[in-house]
């Protein structure tokens, strides 16, 4: 699955290097995960946390990620304004989702996906590898 980037082609805009995006990343905490359905692209915002080189998530049962995002490629869209409001920042991170133990993925040190959720909710943990890692940055005005 591949989301373009939402730039102006009438306005100055750069690539982002993969420290750049990484960076980009590790500073924002939510997120919008497009992903596949039955019934055609879905885009949801989730709260995300970067361990190493993957993105890892928290989704309740009830959300429909739960059915259609394991096993497929899922990308996660994070964007951000910069310096005053006059650049804006859109970094994609892609990669195949898979549902894993919430406790491989949390410790004491990682404590970035600890979410209360209301009780008799259940919730999974999915975790994407980034596969592929993609930003431009744009400035807002010419």
């Amino acid at each position: 699955m591949t989301v373009a980037p939402c730039i102006d082609p009438s306005l100055p805009a750069r690539p982002l290097s993969p420290g750049e995006c990484r960076d980009c990343l590790l500073r924002r905490h939510e997120g919008r995960l497009a992903y596949s359905t039955g019934r055609g692209p879905r885009c949801v915002v989730v709260n995300y946390a970067v361990h190493d080189d993957e993105i890892v998530l928290r989704v309740p049962e009830f959300n429909e990620i739960c059915q259609y995002a394991p096993g497929c490629e899922v990308c996660l869209v994070i964007d951000e304004m910069l310096d005053a409001d006059s650049e804006w920042v859109e970094v994609t991170a892609s990669g195949v989702a898979s549902v894993v133990d919430h406790c491989e993925h949390t410790s004491t040190e990682r404590d970035d996906l600890d979410e209360v959720w209301p009780s008799g909710v259940t919730a999974s943990t999915l975790r994407v590898p980034i596969a592929q890692l993609l930003g431009v940055v744009q400035e807002t005005h010419a």
